[in-house]
C-alpha cells in the first residue's frame, strides 16, 4: 500500500468527526492543508533554528552572536572571535539583533588597523582619566571645606557613586541579578549598598548621554588614539573604572601616591580577557578561541609594511601642533578658535581614513580635497557639529542620510566652509614650513567661495519691535520660577537675564563680552559709570581692538544698575553676573546666558548678537561717524588712518552718541535690587555639579 503524503488524511488519533467535517469535503481538505503547513514549518525550524541568518548560535535557551575577527585585528589583540549574548530566547528578536550586530561589525572592521586602541593606549587612558578625575575631586573637596559643608556626608555619596561606576564597568547598563550581593561582598554595609544601587540606577539613565562620550574622545586624542566609535566603545569601561577608583580614593582621603601599575593592569585585563565586563554590558568584546591557532606570518609582515609606509604625522597630530603654535606666546588663537580648527582637522582625518585608508598629511591630494569639499557642500547637515553624536557617525552614514527626503537641509553655510578651508590652508602651510612631507600642489584657497549676499544682508538687522519686545516679556514683568522664565509669575530678579539684554542694546557689546564682565570692569568717572571691556580671568576678548571703554547708558543707571554692582561687590563676587558661573563647568558664560533666556527670546525675531547689529544700525541712521561706531563696537577700521591714528573717544563724550539710540526700556520701572538666593548666599548654582550632589545627599 502506498504511503500517503503528510496531511493527505486525518492525523493519527483524530477522526473525521473530531475534525468537524465529513471526509472529502472542501472544508475538510483546507483544514488538513493548514495542519500540514504548520507541521512542516515547525519541522523546518527545528532543523535550522536561525534560518539563513549568519553569526548566530544558541546556547541552551539563549542566542549569541559570534563573528571571526579579520586576521590583522586578531593578530593585534590576540583574539580570534567576537562573541556576545543577545539576551533573548526569541529567535525573531535574535535575528533582528544579530543583523544589527553584523552591520555594526562591518562598519567597524572597515576602519584602518592604525585606528584600533592598543593595550598601551588603554593603560594611558586609564591613567589620564583617573588622574584628571582625582584632581578634580580634590579641588571640589577644598571648595566644600571652604564652604563649610559636611565632608562626611559628601564622602559617603562619593564612595557610593564610585562603587556605582565600578558596577557599571563590570555589569554594564542593563540591570542584572546579584548586584546587591556583589556590593556586600566588597565590604559595603547594607545602607552603603542601598546608596550605591541608587547611584547605579541614576548612572544607567545617563550613560547614553553625549557628555561622557565627548570626554572619552578628548582623552583618546590626548593619548594619541583615534577617537572613533570603536575606540570610544572599547574605552567606556576603562573610563568608568577610572572614575570609580578616583571617587572611592577621594572619599577615603588616601595618599595620592597610588599603585597606578596595578590599577592599570587590572582595568586592561578586565577589558580584554574572556568574559570581560564589556560582554555583560552588551558591547562588542573579544573572547579567547577554543583552539587558538598562530596568526599567519604574512599578517605581521603586512603590518610592518603599513607602519613603514605611514610617512609623517597624522592630520590630527599636526593640527594639534599648529593649535599649540597659534596659542603660544603671541596668543594669536583663542581657545574657541583652536577648538574650531581641531573640529575640522578631525573631520578631515575621518574622511581620509574612511574614504582613502590613510590618516597622514602626506597622503593628502588635491582631488581628495575636492571630494572633501563635496562632503562639506552637499552631504553634511547644516546643523553639523551642534550634536555630539555627529562625531560618532561615519562618513558613509552622512552620505546615506543625504539621500533621504531631507536632503535639501544639507551643506554647510558658505561662511562656515570658508572658515574650514582657511584652517586647512593654514595646516598645509604649517606642514610645509615644518619640513613635513606634503604634496606641493595642495591649495585649499581654491575651495573658498565668494559670498553672494552683501555683508549687511548675511545677518539681517532685527527690527526695533523685535528688540523692544524682549523688554516687555516675563523677564521684566515677572515669572513663576527662576528656571522657567517664560511662565508668568511674581518674580523679577536682577541677574544676567535681566541686565545683559539691556547692556547689549545700549552698548553694542558682544554677548560673551557682556556676560564675562568682572565687578572691577565697572568703573566710575565724574559720577558716571562705564564699562572697561578687557580680558579677565573669566573670558578673553576676540582681538586687541576689542579692548575699549563704553559709557553706561542713562537707562542702566535709572533702572538701578549701580546698586546691583555695589550689592554684588558687597557679597564678595568677582564676576558681575555670578549666576552664569560654575567652577565645575568649562562652558562659555554666553552659552549659559542664552540657554536661560532661549525660551523667551525665541518668541522674538532677534538673537543676542542681533542686538549688536541693531546698535550699529541705529547709530548709523542717526548720523554717527563710522570711526566712532567702530570705537564703540571694537571693530577694526577700514584704513590705517582709522585704525592707528584715531584714539578711542573719551568716555564722557560718548553720552551724546548713546542718547541718539531709541529708548527701548522707558516703560520699565526701577525696583529694589533682588538677587538670586544662591548668588546672595555665595552658593554654587543649582544647575552646577556641586549643587546636584548636595541635592542627592538631602534626598
Amino acid at each position: 500500500m502506498a504511503q500517503e503524503p503528510l496531511g493527505s488524511s486525518v492525523p493519527a488519533g483524530e477522526s473525521s468527526r473530531e475534525v468537524g467535517h465529513s471526509p472529502g469535503s472542501q472544508a475538510w481538505v483546507t483544514r488538513l492543508n493548514r495542519r500540514r503547513n504548520t507541521l512542516n514549518a515547525r519541522l523546518k525550524r527545528r532543523r535550522s533554528p536561525m534560518g539563513r541568518v549568519s553569526n548566530l548560535a544558541r546556547r541552551g535557551a539563549v542566542y549569541y552572536w559570534r563573528r571571526r575577527l579579520p586576521a590583522e585585528i586578531a593578530c593585534r589583540i590576540g583574539k580570534s572571535h567576537l562573541e556576545i549574548s543577545l539576551r533573548t530566547m526569541d529567535s525573531r528578536i535574535a535575528r533582528f539583533r544579530g543583523a544589527q550586530m553584523s552591520a555594526l561589525a562591518e562598519r567597524l572592521f572597515a576602519m584602518p588597523i592604525s585606528a584600533i586602541l592598543t593595550k598601551q593606549q588603554a593603560s594611558d587612558l586609564f591613567t589620564a582619566a583617573f588622574t584628571m578625575h582625582l584632581v578634580k575631586m580634590m579641588q571640589l573637596r577644598e571648595i566644600d571645606r571652604a564652604d563649610g559643608r559636611n565632608l562626611e556626608n559628601i564622602a559617603e555619596l562619593e564612595r557610593a557613586r564610585g562603587h556605582a561606576y565600578l558596577m557599571l564597568s563590570e555589569f554594564g547598563a542593563a540591570p542584572s541579578s546579584g548586584e546587591r550581593q556583589h556590593l556586600l561582598s566588597r565590604g559595603l554595609s547594607e545602607p552603603g549598598a542601598d546608596r550605591a544601587l541608587q547611584q547605579l540606577e541614576e548612572l544607567r539613565t545617563i550613560t547614553a548621554s553625549a557628555t561622557s562620550v565627548g570626554r572619552i574622545q578628548k582623552l583618546l586624542s590626548t593619548i594619541g588614539a583615534e577617537p572613533n566609535a570603536r575606540n570610544v566603545t572599547a574605552s567606556k569601561n576603562i573610563y568608568y573604572r577610572a572614575l570609580g577608583e578616583a571617587l572611592i580614593r577621594s572619599a577615603d582621603m588616601v595618599n595620592l601616591d597610588l599603585p597606578y601599575d596595578d590599577l592599570v593592569a587590572e582595568a586592561v585585563a578586565a577589558l580584554l580577557e574572556e568574559g570581560a565586563p564589556i560582554d555583560r554590558a552588551g558591547e562588542l568584546a573579544a573572547t579567547s578561541p577554543r583552539t587558538p591557532s598562530p596568526a599567519p606570518s604574512n599578517v605581521a609582515n603586512a603590518q610592518d609594511t603599513n607602519r613603514s609606509a605611514a610617512v609623517g604625522p597624522t592630520i590630527v597630530a599636526l593640527g594639534d601642533r599648529l593649535c599649540a603654535n597659534k596659542q603660544g606666546d603671541d596668543h594669536h588663537w583663542t581657545p574657541k578658535t583652536a577648538s574650531q580648527a581641531r573640529s575640522i582637522f578631525n573631520l578631515l582625518q575621518r574622511f581620509m581614513s574612511e574614504s582613502h585608508g590613510s590618516d597622514r598629511i602626506a597622503d593628502l591630494r588635491q582631488d581628495r580635497l575636492a571630494a572633501f569639499d563635496v562632503l562639506l557642500r552637499r552631504t553634511l547637515p547644516k546643523t553639523y557639529g551642534k550634536s555630539p553624536h555627529d562625531k560618532l557617525r561615519t562618513i558613509r552614514e552622512f552620505e546615506d542620510s543625504a539621500k533621504g527626503p531631507q536632503s535639501a537641509e544639507r551643506g554647510l553655510e558658505i561662511g562656515t566652509r570658508n572658515r574650514h578651508w582657511t584652517f586647512i590652508g593654514q595646516l598645509i602651510e604649517f606642514a610645509k614650513s615644518s619640513g613635513e612631507t606634503v604634496d606641493e600642489r595642495l591649495d585649499a584657497s581654491k575651495f573658498h567661495q565668494r559670498q553672494n549676499k552683501p555683508a549687511r544682508r548675511q545677518r539681517p538687522v532685527p527690527k526695533e519691535d523685535a528688540v523692544a519686545g524682549l523688554f516687555g516679556s516675563t523677564i521684566y514683568t515677572g515669572y513663576a520660577h527662576w528656571r522657567r522664565l517664560a511662565k508668568p509669575g511674581p518674580l523679577v530678579l536682577h541677574r544676567a537675564a535681566y541686565w545683559v539684554p539691556i547692556i547689549l542694546a545700549y552698548s553694542g557689546m558682544r554677548r560673551d563680552e557682556a556676560c564675562g564682565l568682572a565687578v572691577d570692569d565697572v568703573g566710575f568717572v565724574d559720577g558716571a559709570a562705564y564699562f572697561m571691556v578687557r580680558g579677565n580671568k573669566f573670558r578673553r576678548l576676540k582681538n586687541e581692538v576689542s579692548e575699549r571703554n563704553i559709557l553706561a547708558h542713562p537707562e542702566l543707571i535709572r533702572l538701578g544698575f549701580v546698586g546691583y554692582v555695589e550689592k554684588i561687590r558687597a557679597v564678595g563676587h568677582e564676576l558681575l553676573f555670578p549666576d552664569l558661573y560654575s567652577a565645575s563647568s568649562r562652558g562659555q558664560l554666553g552659552d549659559r546666558f542664552y540657554k536661560e533666556i532661549a525660551s523667551v527670546i525665541k518668541k522674538y525675531a532677534a538673537s543676542p548678537h542681533g542686538y549688536r547689529h541693531f546698535f550699529n544700525d541705529q547709530l548709523k541712521k542717526a548720523g554717527v561717524a563710522e570711526e566712532f561706531r567702530q570705537d564703540l563696537m571694537g571693530h577694526t577700521g577700514r584704513s590705517e588712518t582709522t585704525n592707528r591714528y584715531c584714539d578711542p573717544i573719551e568716555v564722557m563724550k560718548q553720552r551724546k552718541l548713546l542718547e541718539k539710540l531709541p529708548t527701548l526700556t522707558k516703560h520699565l520701572k526701577p525696583v529694589e535690587v533682588q538677587l538670586l538666593d544662591w548668588v546672595a548666599n555665595r552658593e554654587a548654582a543649582p544647575w552646577a555639579k556641586a549643587s546636584r550632589r548636595a541635592a542627592l545627599l538631602r534626598a
